[in-house]
């Protein structure tokens, strides 16, 4: 009787894990996960900025980025320009 035992036991355990490996090739990473699939959180989107935005009078730390370079060149130039901003703005 035990002898009949010990080969059920080995053939199950068997039949389980071969069952468990194929599901896991099947399923990948969430082949561990016993209840459901597990949600995956969405990534909030970054609302898109447009590159005249970005590079243009309409960003501050842009418009003092330009205004020390053009300074460094040509002064008046660069107070025509900021002027010529600041009536638009």
């Amino acid at each position: 009787m035990k002898f009949i035992f010990i080969i059920l036991l080995i053939t199950f355990s068997i039949a389980i894990l071969t069952a468990f490996i194929l599901r896991s090739r099947k399923r990948g990473k969430r082949a561990l996960y016993v209840g459901g699939k597990p949600t995956i959180k969405k990534k909030k989107t970054k609302p898109k900025v447009s590159k005249a935005k970005i590079m243009g009078p309409e960003n501050p730390a842009w418009v003092k980025m330009y205004a020390e370079e053009m300074a460094k060149r040509n002064t008046a130039q660069t107070t025509a320009v900021v002027k010529k901003w600041l009536r638009e703005g």
